[in-house]
């Protein structure tokens, strides 16, 4: 009776953390801000979130506008509600550009800045 006690309550941590884990994936649209010669501008951001297995996460990252503009294949790491994401492979129309955000999960949105400081918001 123990061992099927014990078992249980396994079954339902690891469920639970399945859980946890799962609302994660999916489509975020926002923006971050970025630096410019008029000044901070809001620029265009989708990331796609396609797994979360074992605290690691990968997905596709987009910018919308600027010379760094395109998709991004990004991996990175979820500890609690922290999320690091950076790309796999150099971006951008000449293949030269990075991509890294630290972000927090708060519920719905991902929020946080880029590599370089700038806020970043995004959300389902």
């Amino acid at each position: 009776m123990k061992i099927a006690a014990v078992a249980a309550v396994g079954m339902m941590l690891v469920s639970a953390g399945v859980w946890a884990e799962e609302p994660l994936t999916g489509k975020y649209d926002g923006s971050y801000t970025s630096p410019s010669h008029r000044g901070p501008r809001p620029r265009g951001l989708t990331i796609i979130i396609e797994s979360v297995e074992g605290g690691v996460v990968k997905g596709v990252a987009t910018r919308h506008a600027e010379k760094c503009r395109g998709d991004y294949p990004v991996q990175g790491k979820l500890d609690g509600n922290k999320l690091e994401l950076r790309e796999t492979e150099k971006g951008g129309p000449a293949g030269d550009c990075g991509f890294k955000a630290n972000l927090t999960v708060e519920g719905n949105k991902l929020v946080g800045t880029m590599g370089d400081g700038s806020p970043v918001e995004v959300s389902k």
